[in-house]
């Protein structure tokens, strides 16, 4: 039973609507196209209710509440289902949802978390981020609905996720945001109130971003560090959207300030136009070194849109070895940064100490051994990571115990992460950012119902969206990668705390990784 006394259909995913009588000829025409590439019978295609197979790997795509083919591509149009684990337990969870609701008269909305479940080889992102993103999820969905405990902002409504797969890269997202868009419709009975996670800063992202901000769905990214994500070029943010991350500016700031006694930099970027995160993040480290009064020496391009990208590493080095750098700025992901090394290591000058920052938010790339063996050669590396447990060791001041405690072994919380998932590292920090981004959704749908002056049960999304222009100092949420405490007209975080580790390797010896805690302002906030 509904809060009004009526019974709930199961949950299913809308399709596209008919509306013949308002279209000519040809639009119809266009609707069949659409209607048959994008919502192929679930029945024939091995999929789940709600999702539909296409595209170049025979993806699993659109919405569901937990079943669905998704994992890594065999590169036959098959998956090795290695969330299924995790899959069930959230498919479980919102069984339980739904029951409850039925049996006790509690209200429940539904989230959803989109972001690419399915992988291909190669790819932007590795299954087990994947998977370690979606059990962060899960963690955080059961704080919400734990019994007794007001988690989140309260007890109520009860919260139901949704899985949104937009495809490998994000490359079919368009479908999948006409789903959630349904979803979100008050008639729906998915009653969707929000969007989290949203993947990597790619241009899939960014696309989907931008359309659900049209749709007046509110989000909150988990990962996305690129400063822009709108397509009109005055619009300086998409609208509704809240980030855990610290943008790149941010995060390119306070590596900067890390760099007084240098007077040299080059830029090492990647020049793939569907890499938003990348040219964004070359951006931001030009910006703030000059600002702080830093030469920059021309950079080095590469592009990892081709196959051969490793290729054109080591041409790059005699340039390094001439120009002698101070310190080199990376600005691409850990699949180009390992070849770069290995070239690195390799260079003539060898006498030239070498210095390396990069921003590769929820990679624990020090504990790469291919990377560990390239420093051996006199490559020191620097890199930002946006949550581990390195930085409550570091620097538990601010860290929210409340939080982090669903992490800790031996907390008052009883490490419900380690006991859903045990063995399951937490160390990249994807599971802490994931648990605190439909965290903060949370918060704002009960602040939403709290707030809401027609006693309504149920939240919005636009009561959401609302919510989320209150989320500052002291609507500030307790975040397990840190306070977080948003800037209303941006959506980014105040002063979020960013972990940053050094790390040098002799040969023969331990690696050596220092962790330090920071932020763009210098200081971390606190409420």
């Amino acid at each position: 039973m509904g809060e009004d006394g009526r019974e709930r259909r199961p949950f299913h995913v809308p399709v596209a609507r008919r509306r013949w009588p308002q279209l000519g000829i040809a639009a119809a025409c266009a609707v069949v196209l659409v209607v048959a590439a994008y919502f192929v019978v679930t029945t024939t295609s091995g999929c789940a209710s709600g999702l539909h197979r296409t595209g170049p790997l025979d993806e699993c795509i659109g919405v569901t509440d937990g079943p669905g083919e998704f994992g890594l591509s065999d590169g036959r149009g098959g998956f090795d289902g290695s969330l299924r684990v995790v899959q069930d337990k959230i498919a479980a969870e919102n069984a339980r949802v739904r029951r409850v609701s039925r049996e006790q008269n509690k209200p429940y909305v539904s989230i959803a978390y989109f972001s690419p479940l399915t992988v291909a080889r190669p790819d932007t992102t590795t299954i087990e981020a994947v998977r370690r993103g979606l059990e962060g999820t899960y963690v955080s969905q059961l704080r919400a609905n734990a019994d007794g405990r007001e988690e989140w902002g309260g007890n109520l409504p009860l919260i139901q996720v949704l899985l949104a797969n937009p495809g490998s890269r994000s490359a079919q997202w368009e479908p999948v945001v006409e789903q959630l868009r349904q979803l979100a419709e008050p008639e729906e009975n998915g009653r969707l109130v929000a969007v989290t996670g949203l993947g990597q800063s790619l241009a899939g992202t960014r696309d989907a971003i931008n359309r659900l901000s049209q749709h007046g769905i509110p989000m909150v990214g988990a990962i996305i560090t690129a400063d822009k994500f709108a397509t009109d070029p005055a619009a300086t943010e998409a609208k509704g959207l809240l980030r855990v991350a610290p943008p790149n500016s941010a995060q390119a700031g306070a590596l900067v300030k890390r760099l007084e006694e240098t007077q040299l930099a080059l830029v090492v970027w990647d020049r793939n136009e569907d890499e938003v995160f990348a040219q964004d993040l070359a951006n931001a480290y030009e910006a703030a070194y000059q600002q702080r009064g830093g030469k920059l020496v021309r950079g080095e391009p590469f592009d990892s849109a081709q196959l051969a990208t490793a290729n054109t590493f080591p041409a790059m080095v005699p340039n390094i070895c001439l120009k002698r750098p101070d310190v080199i700025l990376f600005a691409g992901r850990l699949r180009e940064l390992k070849p770069f090394l290995n070239a690195l290591s390799s260079r003539s000058c060898t006498e030239l100490k070498m210095r390396v920052l990069i921003t590769d938010s929820v990679v624990n790339i020090g504990g790469d051994q291919e990377i560990q063996r390239s420093l051996e050669s006199g490559i020191t590396l620097e890199y930002s990571q946006l949550a581990a447990p390195a930085a409550w060791r570091a620097a538990p001041e601010y860290f929210p115990r409340r939080s982090t405690e669903y992490f800790i072994p031996g907390s008052t919380a009883t490490a419900v992460f380690q006991q859903e998932f045990p063995g399951e590292s937490i160390d990249d920090g994807l599971a802490i950012v994931t648990f605190d981004a439909l965290g903060v959704a949370v918060t704002a749908a009960r602040r939403a119902v709290h707030n809401n002056k027609f006693g309504e049960k149920l939240p919005s999304a636009d009561g959401v969206a609302a919510e989320f222009d209150r989320m500052s100092d002291t609507g500030a949420v307790d975040g397990a990668s840190g306070w977080l405490s948003f800037d209303t007209e941006t959506g980014r975080p105040d002063s979020k705390a960013l972990l940053v580790f050094r790390v040098t390797k002799e040969i023969g010896r331990p690696i050596s990784s220092v962790p330090v805690v920071i932020s763009e302002t210098g200081t971390p906030y606190l409420p």
